[in-house]
């Protein structure tokens, strides 16, 4: 796994991931507080930073050890494209409850939206991502980005191409990929990784 700090693409060392909080899924789905310290409006890859920092800090204080696997346009902003900005964050964690306490005391404090961290997007990923980029590591919070060509296949797999069209194009250059037969290979393999998981869960639980 790439370590992925800023500037993205300084990336380099490898290192173990958080895929364990990656949900197994069934199928592939298409698809009165103080005075906010944080400017209003879409968040920078620094601000999510400083953001995960807060939230590392909160989870150490109670003594928990939380780790976040991020997607969609804030795992982009934060890896491969450091002009972009983003309203929210979309990521799968554990665990859910402290996660979700130590975000609610952040956002309170930062006066951000009370879903700037949420796992909506948690029904819609195709399993674990072996190659996923290592961002953040503290005491309290471990957090690791999508690979690239996970981000591709899910942007592909969602069937949105007009409204995703820059971040597919971005995406192919970071994967090498120069061809639409590529991009189908990609979400093809996607399908048959999803149901070699099923089938295997499937007999474990014979």
């Amino acid at each position: 796994m790439v370590v992925c700090y800023a500037p993205p693409r300084d990336a380099s060392n490898r290192t173990a991931g958080v895929s364990s909080v990656v949900p197994d899924q069934g199928n592939l789905h298409h698809r009165g507080r103080s005075e906010p310290s944080m400017t209003q409006g879409p968040l920078s890859a620094a601000d999510i930073r400083r953001l995960f920092a807060e939230l590392a800090s909160e989870l150490d204080a109670s003594g928990q050890r939380a780790e976040i696997f991020l997607v969609g346009g804030s795992a982009i902003a934060l890896c491969f494209d450091s002009r972009r900005a983003t309203r929210d964050l979309d990521a799968v964690f554990a665990p859910t409850d402290s996660v979700r306490r130590a975000a609610a005391n952040v956002a309170e404090r930062e006066g951000l939206d009370p879903d700037w961290l949420n796992d909506a997007v948690k029904g819609f990923l195709p399993g674990p991502d072996p190659n996923a980029l290592r961002y953040f590591d503290a005491p309290g919070l471990l957090v690791d980005v999508a690979s690239a060509e996970y981000l591709l296949a899910m942007k592909l797999f969602s069937s949105r191409v007009e409204t995703d069209a820059e971040d597919i194009a971005l995406l192919y250059r970071e994967v090498g990929f120069h061809t639409v037969d590529e991009g189908i290979a990609l979400v093809e393999r996607s399908i048959r990784e999803d149901r070699s998981r099923q089938e295997c869960n499937s007999c474990s639980r014979r």
